[in-house]
Parts: structure tokens; sequence; C-alpha cells
């Protein structure tokens, strides 16, 4: 197994909970992969409900797959950004890139990503412009202090 598979990407150490995750990385699926793990500790060091952490990044990681699946069909380059901000009242997801999305039709077994983003995210938002994609999603929430 490639050890850069279990790395973290380039960034902020996520050993103290922070305000915001910042990651943008090469648009490969190897990369979805991290950063699913990497926004499951920012969730988890937040102290999010297990089931709504696991929404978060089950739509966060629809919402990269769909990154590398469309934004870049000719060019092995492309990147996405994934944030996530810890805003009064919510938590932000958003998934960025600056690809073309593809008009191909969905393959048979494939195509419910934006489905399961919209089911699990109270608010999920796509908006799609010649500078690229943007994808998202709200949930409410309130960082509580230790005392």
């Amino acid at each position: 197994m490639d050890a850069s598979a279990d790395s973290e990407p380039s960034g902020v150490p996520l050993a103290e909970p922070s305000a915001a995750l910042v990651h943008e990385v090469a648009a490969a699926a190897v990369q979805v992969s991290i950063l699913r793990r990497a926004l499951a500790r920012w969730v988890a060091d937040l102290g999010v409900p297990e089931t709504t952490a696991e929404d978060i990044v089950l739509a966060a990681g629809e919402a990269m797959a769909n990154v590398v699946d469309h934004a870049y069909p000719d060019d092995p380059h492309g990147t996405m950004t994934l944030t996530a901000e810890l805003e009064p009242g919510f938590l932000t997801i958003t998934v960025t890139d600056t690809g073309q999305w593809s008009d191909a039709p969905p393959q048979p077994h494939r195509g419910r990503g934006s489905q399961i983003m919209r089911a699990v995210a109270p608010e999920a938002a796509i908006t799609s412009t010649l500078a690229g994609t943007t994808v998202r999603m709200t949930w409410p929430w309130t960082r509580v202090e230790a005392d």
C-alpha cells in the first residue's frame, strides 16, 4: 500500500480543533479518501454528533468524487478545494474546482452524488459557472466551549 494514501494533505495539522479546515489538492480519487479522513477528524474534534458527522463526511465525499469524475475530463492537473468552516450557528462545507463539468449522461450504476448530498445536508447548493463549480452545504451547529 502506498504510504501517501494514509498521509494528511498539506496544511494545518488537526491536533487542535479550529474554526476552519482548508485543503487544496489534486483532483484525484486518492485525495478524496485522504480528505474524507481529515474532515472526519475535524468534525469529531469539534464534538459533532456521530450521525451528523457521518452525513457531513458522506456529502463532502460525494462532492469531491463529482469533481474527480466530472470537472477535468481533459486536464489531469486539475485541483479541488475542501473548506470546512464553523460559523455562528452552522457548519459549512464547500468543495470547489476550476474545471468545466462534462455534460455526458451518467453511467447506469452512477450519478446519485447530488441526490445524496441534498438528502443528507439540510442545505445544499451546486453552482456552476465558466470559472468552475462550487458545492456548498450547511448543517446547523454551535460549538460548545468547555468551561
